[in-house]
């Protein structure tokens, strides 16, 4: 319930209370938004004349108003909830998930296509295009974040994918989001004797792409 306060003449209130702070004319009323209330005051101001009737509808309006400021209230609200709210321990999972991804990028960092088509010296008006088709042609993989689609640092060199990607790539799970791409090859696998994907990419990558073939065998089962 929604609470409003108007000052009306202490004459229209009999018994009305006069704090110290306000003139001796007036006296503060609280009154709550409900829907009975209302109606109950309504009832009343058809049997009243005089000063009380004019009481009674000062009280009307009050209610009225802080009704109508209920209702907006409740409809914000409900408006500003999620539709699913998670549990706690799903908080946490997803709290742990985006501090895992934050530390990735900030360990490896990540281009842009536009970085890359610096990187590799390219002058095009537009470098989505040959970005993008080696992105569909699984050469290499992307996240998408708040600001854009971020290519993970590890798998560029010299502006262009790591030859070894596409076999990675290839190799693992098919429907596999950017996001999970980037946490399998940054997580420790016990398929590699705890090292990380990442860090035998360059100098043993058929070991890399023997765990991307066992993750996946392993997802069919």
């Amino acid at each position: 319930m929604t609470l409003e306060t108007y000052r009306i003449p202490a004459s229209l209130v009999p018994g009305a209370t006069r704090g110290a702070r306000h003139p001796e004319s007036e006296t503060m009323l609280v009154v709550g938004g409900d829907e009975s209330s209302v109606h109950e005051v309504e009832q009343l101001i058809g049997a009243l004349s005089g000063p009380t009737r004019a009481a009674a509808v000062a009280i009307l309006r009050a209610l009225t108003a802080a009704g109508r400021r209920a209702g907006r209230d409740a409809e914000i609200i409900s408006r500003l909830m999620p539709d699913d709210v998670p549990s706690p321990a799903h908080a946490m999972q997803l709290q742990r998930n985006a501090a895992a991804r934050t530390q990735a990028l900030e360990e490896f960092g990540s281009c842009t296509a536009a970085d890359l088509a610096v990187a590799r010296g390219s002058r095009t008006s537009n470098p989505h295009a040959t970005v993008g088709r080696w992105f569909r042609e699984g050469l290499l993989f992307a996240v998408d974040g708040p600001h854009g689609r971020l290519y993970p640092g590890f798998q560029i060199l010299d502006g262009r994918p790591k030859p070894a990607m596409t076999r990675v790539l290839a190799a693992l799970p098919a429907g596999l989001s950017g996001w999970e791409t980037l946490l399998w090859f940054t997580g420790n696998n016990g398929r590699l004797g705890g090292a990380r994907p990442v860090d035998l990419l360059d100098r043993s990558p058929d070991r890399v792409v023997e765990a991307a073939a066992y993750l996946s065998a392993s997802v069919a089962d």
